[in-house]
């Protein structure tokens, strides 16, 4: 017995992250419980889960491999709600609850579920659940059931993709263990922090955020891109419902979510796709002969109008008619796809729309959009050209604010300012303050009204 306790106790005495695991559970055992989560469970379940966990499964825990899970059904411990201890492959533990839907007063905490994406593009709602160990933050738990292996597969695919590029830009999961449900069908739980929105619903919400929260938002998305490139995938989804909105130190962050379309570059096994109104032209040329695998979802109506349509159609000689060799060239994934959707989603965000035909000609005015929306593949501006170009423009947009914020006198005599007067225009810049200048749709104004500050010489109270 001697023998088999001492390598136990010095197995559990080296495991540092253990260690600070229930460090973490008795600091949150001296908590009060957070108002959301009083809704959902009594401070006395939180204890009864800390007792457990203390008085019977601390040796069991220790021992667990990373990337593994044990989960504690309340059918089987007799506590009010079902537990997860999961410990991540960075050998970190968590130690999530999952929650009520409804609460006390049998109301649905609709609230508290969230709709995402998940098994290339299948819509599941999560249910709420939260992370107790040390601090108490909001998660989701996202139940899957599975008809055959395939599916399973699937999904530990996508799973292993968003732990592969491991970046604050993209969505992780904490995958949950295999169990069997109350119907006999298998199931896992994938546990993640909760987002507020996706981006989509957050423009709806908030459509006039600031230059600032705009310039941090394509910042985030850009960045996401990279982490995928250089692990070398193609995300092949890039669109508003899959970049979920998070809030921290006082402004909302991007992350990349949904993987099952996601490819490596290149893969010959793989044939290149994405959501209808952000895919590529190159992608839409792909599939424009009815033989094509995905040839019915590029023909509606929407994707016959839109943007990359357009542009297929006006570049002959980069997207000819009936040539099957041209069309071998776009058969794979590349991340020149990714940077058109990526242009696609940055529009709708600085403009409050999506871009279309009539857009094309004031695309043609900002460097970032010019170089992601480009018609050649080629050309378009590879991730770290982007990003600078992101950055260049968000010195000057605050140059421009800067300016802006200026008394008039004081407004006018700065030397950069003075030379304006000089003429009688000067080029909009991106995108302006809400309070200084609301830009109106640039498919309903002309270029010159749209995109041009005009000085009045004779305006006493301000330069605009």
């Amino acid at each position: 017995m001697l023998f088999a306790f001492f390598p136990l106790q010095h197995s559990i005495e080296q495991n540092k992250f253990f260690q600070e695991f229930i460090q973490r559970c008795r600091s949150a055992r001296m908590q009060g419980l957070p108002t959301a989560l009083e809704k959902l469970v009594t401070k006395q379940d939180i204890h009864t889960i800390f007792d457990l966990i203390e008085k019977n499964l601390y040796s069991k825990i220790a021992l667990m491999s990373q990337g593994s899970s044990l989960r504690f059904a309340k059918k089987d411990t007799g506590l009010a709600r079902t537990f997860n201890v999961l410990r991540l492959p960075s050998g970190e533990y968590a130690l999530v609850v999952e929650t009520k839907s409804k609460l006390a007063d049998h109301t649905s905490y609709s609230s508290h579920k969230q709709t995402l994406p998940i098994r290339a593009g299948t819509i599941k709602s999560g249910k709420p659940a939260w992370r107790i160990d040390g601090w108490f933050s909001e998660y989701f738990n996202l139940t899957c059931t599975f008809r055959n292996s395939a599916e399973l597969e699937s999904l530990m695919d996508e799973y292993k993709i968003s732990m592969l590029i491991n970046s604050p830009f993209v969505n992780k999961y904490m995958l949950g263990d295999r169990y069997t449900n109350n119907k006999g069908q298998p199931t896992i739980s994938l546990y993640a922090p909760k987002a507020l929105f996706n981006l989509k619903e957050f423009l709806s919400l908030y459509p006039q955020i600031s230059c600032e929260q705009k310039d941090i938002f394509i910042s985030d998305l850009l960045y996401g891109i990279k982490a995928f490139q250089e692990k070398g995938y193609v995300h092949q989804d890039i669109k508003l419902e899959n970049l979920l909105v998070y809030y921290y130190n006082g402004f909302y962050r991007l992350k990349l979510n949904d993987f099952g379309l996601s490819s490596r570059y290149g893969d010959t096994s793989i044939l290149p796709v994405g959501s209808p109104m952000q895919s590529s032209p190159e992608i839409l040329y792909l599939n424009s002969v009815s033989s094509a695998f995905y040839f019915a979802m590029y023909q509606t109506p929407n994707v016959k109008n839109g943007l990359a349509y357009w542009v297929m159609s006006k570049n002959r000689s980069l997207y000819p008619a009936r040539n099957s060799i041209k069309r071998k060239e776009f058969d794979t994934p590349h991340f020149a796809n990714d940077m058109w959707s990526a242009g696609i989603a940055i529009f709708y965000l600085l403009y409050g729309q999506a871009a279309t035909p009539k857009d094309w000609q004031f695309i043609q005015y900002n460097p970032l959009l010019k170089g992601l929306l480009h018609p050649e593949r080629h050309q378009r501006v590879k991730i770290d050209e982007a990003i600078a170009l992101h950055q260049s423009q968000t010195i000057e947009n605050r140059k421009v604010e800067a300016m802006l914020a200026l008394p008039f006198n004081q407004f006018i005599r700065d030397p950069e300012i003075s030379a304006l007067f000089e003429t009688v225009s000067m080029p909009r810049p991106t995108y302006l303050p809400q309070q200084n200048a609301i830009r109106k749709s640039p498919s309903k104004t002309s270029f010159t009204a749209s995109h041009t500050l005009h000085f009045d010489k004779t305006r006493t109270k301000g330069p605009w």
